[in-house]
């Protein structure tokens, strides 16, 4: 069994399939005319959520070992979900360090029914928290180009953008973040009822919580080091990897 010293090492061993997961959606987007419809979105959605998942190791500094081209990798990523990298990082690393941002989160996901807060927190994304002003303005100039851009996409190719990319993404995003935001904060009871039968949920979520650094495919070699749903300390960050929480 590796300890987590070697598994920190193995953090990049994977690295190669954050282009592929890139590159997927633009590949696929090409075949539409050749696959009925339904098909076409159920398999663009899951595309799109891998996309996601690779911003989000971007934003740990863990989708490449150079700083530019993780960089690179999680910007690409973020506009191809609609998102700015600068903005989604900033509120990620707020919600890892526990501070107001995070407070704010969390009410964002815990009030109201929990359909209410699946949609309050997929259609709020950043701008919900504030954390805009807050951000320094070239970051904000880079937000504002990324809407821009998307803008000007949709009204030059309305149809295609809604059925090639708003569609899919929508389904996308409903499951990004119930799976990784919504449930695993949630003190619901349709939350615990889903957790009680999904405890991988759980377990990925505090392993990445004290482990930050680590990519999704190390987690549950992580876990297995001897960390049970107990042990694990959510929401703190381990002084030793405030160093993965850089701004990538």
């Amino acid at each position: 069994m590796s300890t987590l010293t070697e598994l920190r090492k193995r953090r990049f061993e994977q690295a190669w399939i954050y282009p592929l997961c890139l590159a997927a959606p633009v590949l696929w987007a090409g075949v539409v005319d050749a696959v009925p419809y339904l098909w076409f979105v159920l398999v663009q959605a899951w595309f799109l959520f891998a996309v996601m998942v690779t911003a989000h190791e971007a934003v740990h500094g863990a989708a490449h070992r150079h700083r530019g081209w993780n960089r690179a990798i999680g910007w690409i990523g973020g506009l191809m979900v609609g998102a700015s990298f600068d903005l989604q990082r900033r509120l990620h690393l707020a919600h890892h360090r526990g501070d107001a941002s995070a407070d704010m989160e969390r009410r964002c996901v815990s009030d109201g029914p929990i359909a209410y807060r699946l949609l309050k927190r997929f259609v709020g994304f950043a701008w919900c928290y504030g954390m805009f002003p807050t951000m320094p303005r070239r970051e904000q100039a880079r937000a504002i180009a990324v809407a821009a851009a998307l803008g000007l996409i949709a009204i030059a190719s309305p149809m295609q953008v809604l059925f090639l990319w708003l569609l899919p993404l929508m389904l996308a995003s409903f499951g990004f973040v119930s799976v990784f935001v919504v449930l695993p904060h949630s003190d619901s009871a349709f939350a615990e009822w889903v957790r009680a039968r999904a405890p991988w949920m759980t377990n990925y979520h505090d392993v990445h919580h004290e482990h930050p650094e680590l990519p999704w495919f190390l987690g549950r070699a992580a876990y297995r080091q001897g960390r049970s749903v107990e042990d694990s300390v959510a929401l703190r960050v381990r002084p030793e990897a405030t160093v993965e929480l850089h701004e990538a």
